[in-house]
């Protein structure tokens, strides 16, 4: 596998709506990580068979705000940990009809801060550990995964895990949580 299809550059769009987040994910870090989930999608997957550049906006946000675009786009009046809003529901096709030298904009990401860090302290993980793989999961919606039906979350987990071993990151599946806190092993 090779790491970013030929021929192709991420831009990054990144907004820092709270100053928590300065330094826990740094643009050349999110770089970074686009190119290990490149490295790591299937070599068929519409993303590596891009023939131009590709755009992302993350916004790195607090609670209140990810509330706000919750209820606004999904009619869930409650903060989450991140949200994905795809550009595309096929990229190959889409993109395609793009005029030569334009980014294709991908997508928006959306990490809450306050949800990500409660998130961090009650699975024991550290803050950066858990943000970087809430990106790479808001980034594999974005290109089209999911994890509605088991299958599809399978794919999507494997995945998520596989990225985060080139990054030398634990499996975050490996513990879950009780809703009393108790670990149990997966």
């Amino acid at each position: 596998m090779t790491a970013m299809p030929a021929n192709t550059q991420p831009q990054i769009d990144i907004s820092i709506e709270d100053e928590r987040w300065n330094n826990i994910l740094p643009e050349s870090e999110i770089y970074a990580i686009i190119d290990h989930i490149c490295a790591t999608l299937p070599l068929d997957h519409d993303l590596q068979g891009l023939e131009g550049d590709f755009e992302v906006s993350i916004t790195l946000c607090d609670d209140t705000f990810i509330q706000k675009i919750n209820k606004e786009w999904r009619d869930k009046n409650k903060a989450t940990n991140v949200l994905s809003f795809p550009q595309f529901d096929d990229i190959a096709e889409e993109t395609a009809m793009l005029p030569h030298g334009v980014a294709a904009p991908i997508g928006d990401i959306f990490i809450a801060y306050d949800t990500v860090e409660r998130e961090s302290i009650e699975q024991d993980k550290t803050m950066h550990a858990h943000s970087t793989h809430m990106f790479i999961h808001g980034f594999l919606h974005l290109i089209g995964y999911d994890h509605i039906e088991y299958d599809e979350a399978e794919e999507m987990e494997n995945l998520e895990i596989r990225i985060l071993e080139r990054i030398n990151i634990a499996n975050p599946y490996e513990t879950m949580y009780t809703e009393n806190n108790v670990h149990i092993k997966k």
